[in-house]
Formats: C-alpha cells, sequence, structure tokens
C-alpha cells in the first residue's frame, strides 16, 4: 500500500468518525442536516486550500526562473461558492513590481471579499427579488452574511464588468472597412485532366488577385 493510499485511508475514517459523531450529538434530523452541512463546506474549503498552496508552489517554480522573488507570504479570505475560503499565497517581485499569481490564477480580484462566481451567485438572486429580500436569502440558504446595500453595490460592479467585457468584444469583432487599392490585377486560369480508363474528367482552376503591396 502506497503512501498516498493509506493517508487517504486514514483522513477517510477520521472523516467518516466525524461525521457520526455530528449526527448522534444532534438532537433532531435537521439539526444533524445544519451540522453536516457546515461541516463539509468547511472540509471543502479546507481540502480548495490545500490544493491553491500546492498551485502557488507551481506558479512560483515558473515565476522564479524569470527573476521573480518572494516578498512575503500573505494569508486572505474570500467568499466563494463553496463556502469562505482562507488561504496563504505568495506575493512576488520583480524590479519594483508585485503581484499575487495565484490570486491571478484564480481571478480573485484585489481587496474584494467576494469571488466573481459568488458575485454571480448574488447578481442571480437579486434578479428574482429585492435586494432585502435576497440578502435574508443568501444567509438563510447559503450562509453568507452580507448586507442589502452590499448586494445593490455588487450587482452594479457586475453591470460594469459586464459593460467592459461587451465592449471588448464589441471592438474585437469590428471589421474594418474595405479599401480601395490604387492597383488591382486579377488572373486566372484552369486546366482540364482526363481520365482515360475511366472516362471521368476533372477541373482544376486557380485565381490569383494581387493589389500592388508585397
Amino acid at each position: 500500500m502506497d503512501i498516498i493510499t493509506k493517508t487517504g485511508e486514514i483522513w477517510s475514517e477520521n472523516a467518516i468518525g466525524a461525521v457520526i459523531s455530528l449526527i448522534k450529538e444532534s438532537d433532531d434530523s435537521i439539526e444533524a442536516e445544519r451540522k453536516l452541512t457546515h461541516w463539509l463546506t468547511e472540509m471543502n474549503c479546507q481540502l480548495i486550500a490545500m490544493a491553491l498552496e500546492r498551485i502557488d508552489t507551481e506558479l512560483y517554480q515558473i515565476y522564479k526562473v524569470q527573476g521573480w522573488r518572494v516578498a512575503r507570504r500573505d494569508s486572505r479570505t474570500i467568499c466563494c461558492r463553496y463556502g469562505e475560503l482562507t488561504y496563504t499565497r505568495r506575493l512576488l517581485q520583480k524590479e519594483g513590481k508585485s503581484f499575487y499569481p495565484l490570486d491571478c490564477k484564480m481571478g480573485f480580484e484585489p481587496r474584494k471579499h467576494y469571488s466573481l462566481g459568488m458575485i454571480e451567485r448574488i447578481v442571480e438572486s437579486v434578479a428574482i427579488t429585492t435586494s432585502r429580500s435576497a440578502s435574508e436569502l443568501l444567509q438563510s440558504l447559503a450562509g453568507i452574511t452580507i448586507s442589502h446595500q452590499s448586494v445593490i453595490s455588487l450587482k452594479n460592479y457586475a453591470g460594469e464588468k459586464a459593460k467592459t467585457y461587451e465592449k471588448a468584444l464589441a471592438e474585437e469583432e469590428k471589421v474594418e472597412k474595405p479599401t480601395q487599392p490604387e492597383i488591382i490585377a486579377i488572373e486566372g486560369d484552369g486546366i482540364v485532366l482526363k481520365n482515360k480508363e475511366k472516362g471521368g474528367v476533372s477541373e482544376v482552376h486557380r485565381l490569383q488577385v494581387y493589389e500592388g503591396v508585397r
């Protein structure tokens, strides 16, 4: 048995034991479900945090050969669709510039308490009800504490992001107007190929356009 399999089995046994304890300690099924939901959310976030630390290490190895060095390691907490995530990542510096490679990789924007995925969920909620009701709904179903003022602010922020994206997309899709060349020459020819054995005929055509640009 390799170390990974053994570690996985130990973790599974510990997890099963924790689940059993939570169920036995609960007074009824509703309380058990609440405790299990909270526990599973915490476990998911812990696993994701460990995975992010590995990704952060891999990213550092890539940037290290480019001359970037570790300034420090900082902890951050951000609310995502899968729960409140606390993780640690490297701040890299080079020639007076600094950034967090992991944050860029994950799309976690600076000084934002909510991920883009979480903002999407909030906007989806406010789209079907009022901002105040959305705040209460998120607290009840997702365990997210957020004021209705913050819901409005995030909705407006998402709207601005969408406008910026649509504008950039329109710029990319914009087709340049055709120009009238000073010189244009068109040459074409073709050949006919006959198959003596099968009696078939094939035609090959070629067309060449020259606009005076080399």
